[in-house]
């Protein structure tokens, strides 16, 4: 019954594992869900612009709740994507591979956009810390470029260029330390 039960999970972190395949261009169904994250991470980011303004009570109220909302929406989506990192590559296994898909730039976007924020329900903060907190959340509209081909591909490129692009950056410095 416990080796039922695991098959059970690894069936499911493989489902999970094509559900954050990425790639909104697929004919899958699990573009369902990429297309939600997607909207959430929208409905967030109007949510913050919005929360920047003072209002009346009742609409900060339902800022607030839309702001609640789409942070348990993110941790249980980040969670289970980290969960599920192996199924996207081997060298995720395990508690340290899960650390190095952290460590990614995907993932340090999805920890850092995320978590943090939780702090702020069991530890109280003084508000400058809440104001920090709520500013910070701004991150999150990076986690968009999951999904933007163009971003895919200016990642490919500085990574195939990193060398050249580390030798120009160089020698920018030292152009501006001589002017």
């Amino acid at each position: 019954q416990v080796s039922d039960m695991k098959q059970r999970l690894l069936g499911f972190r493989r489902q999970l594992g094509r559900v954050f395949d990425d790639d909104l261009g697929t004919a899958q169904w699990y573009n369902i869900a990429d297309w939600v994250i997607v909207f959430m991470i929208i409905l967030s980011s109007v949510e913050i612009f919005m929360a920047t303004f003072e209002w009346p009570g009742p609409v900060a109220r339902i800022l607030d709740f839309v702001n609640d909302i789409t942070l348990w929406f993110f941790v249980a989506e980040v969670s289970l994507r980290i969960w599920a990192a192996p199924e996207q590559s081997r060298r995720y296994r395990g508690f340290t591979g899960r650390i190095k898909y952290c460590c990614t730039f995907y993932g340090f976007i999805d920890f850092i956009s995320t978590y943090p924020f939780i702090i702020q329900f069991f530890v109280p903060l003084p508000l400058t810390a809440l104001k920090i907190l709520r500013t910070a959340r701004i991150i999150r509209v990076l986690r968009i470029t999951r999904y933007a081909k163009s971003f895919n591909l200016l990642s490919d490129t500085i990574k195939e260029k990193r060398n050249e692009l580390i030798v120009s950056m160089q020698f920018l410095v030292v152009i501006t330390f001589i002017l």
